[in-house]
């Protein structure tokens, strides 16, 4: 099942539609010489409103694009997948308004419950409008008795990728869940959130405790993030907890290897990375920036400890 999707649209493009008007039959004759020049400014206006938008509207592109989006907000919980498999919820604004820019909020953003297979939350990056397959899920909170978690897992081979948790559609916006931006349960086993390539990254940033909170479970991958900053990795949008903190988890990877693989982790309140608890064995934590800004240059620290063991 799939929720949500990517917009697309097709169109005659306005220069199509006025070649006729410039090269009338010669039967037909206008009484009146067309005007190729001027034709060719209407249309170039034309093609921008439609691809561009104007002044306080929106392109007729963007609208399309919205058709295919849920806009879930002000719920007990705005999504809960309590089984099956092969999921796919992509291209949606959990917790905000239609602009995806101001928080209106759920009980909780995304539950994925114990024993639900192979779950994506976002892109599959494969090229193919994978920005429209972004979900903003932000603003979770303000309402009694719930977790105002941004996103929640407790299923098997989930993956987590380039989702905007805790900031607007813009990327710039703090709308922070009140509680954790992804929180990874003790029964969820192979969760990947981000990924190697650029359109998996997840940028996890403004929420009220931790930016991704790993609670028991095993395997867990987290690469190629930004993790309090905002979309362009140079600004202060810092979680108020930790950047990623483990507790009692074994076995999990922060970064990697390659290039793709790094996170950055700066900003936050509290530590970049936290691991606590005598069953927190056998995790890797390598090739991430913690505490600068994307290009390793700038100086963005996190308020206590880089890593925290």
């Amino acid at each position: 099942m799939q929720w949500g999707g990517r917009g697309e649209i097709h169109f005659m493009t306005a220069r199509m539609m006025t070649e006729n008007a410039r090269r009338p039959d010669p039967a037909e004759r206008p009484s009146v010489p067309v005007d190729a020049a001027a034709l060719d400014h209407l249309t170039d206006e034309l093609l921008s409103l439609l691809s561009q938008g104007g002044p306080d509207r929106p392109s007729l592109k963007a609208v399309m694009e919205s058709l295919e989006r849920n806009v879930i907000a002000h719920n007990d919980m705005g999504l809960s997948i309590f089984s099956g498999a092969d999921n796919v919820v992509a291209g949606n604004f959990i917790g905000t308004d239609i602009t995806g820019n101001r928080a209106l909020g759920n009980g909780g953003g995304i539950g994925i419950e114990q024993g639900v297979l192979r779950t994506r939350i976002g892109t599959n990056a494969d090229g193919v409008s994978d920005e429209l397959e972004r979900n903003v899920v932000s603003g979770q909170g303000g309402i009694p008795g719930t977790g105002s978690v941004g996103i929640g897992i407790g299923g098997i081979d989930t993956v987590v990728a380039g989702n905007y948790v805790g900031i607007g559609a813009n990327g710039t916006t703090p709308l922070g869940n009140a509680n954790y931006g992804v929180w990874v349960t003790g029964t969820a086993v192979g969760t990947r959130i981000g990924g190697t390539h650029e359109a998996e990254r997840n940028v996890v940033s403004a929420n009220g405790a931790s930016g991704i909170h790993l609670v028991g479970g095993s395997g867990t991958t987290i690469l190629g993030n930004f993790i309090g900053t905002d979309v362009s990795g140079t600004l202060d949008l810092g979680n108020s907890g930790d950047g990623v903190r483990i507790d009692n988890s074994s076995g999990n990877t922060i970064g990697g290897t390659v290039a793709g693989a790094r996170n950055i982790i700066s900003g936050n309140n509290s530590d970049g990375v936290e691991l606590r608890g005598i069953s927190a064995s056998g995790n890797v934590v390598q090739g991430n920036y913690i505490g600068t800004t994307v290009d390793g240059m700038g100086s963005l620290g996190n308020a206590q400890n880089g890593v925290s063991i």
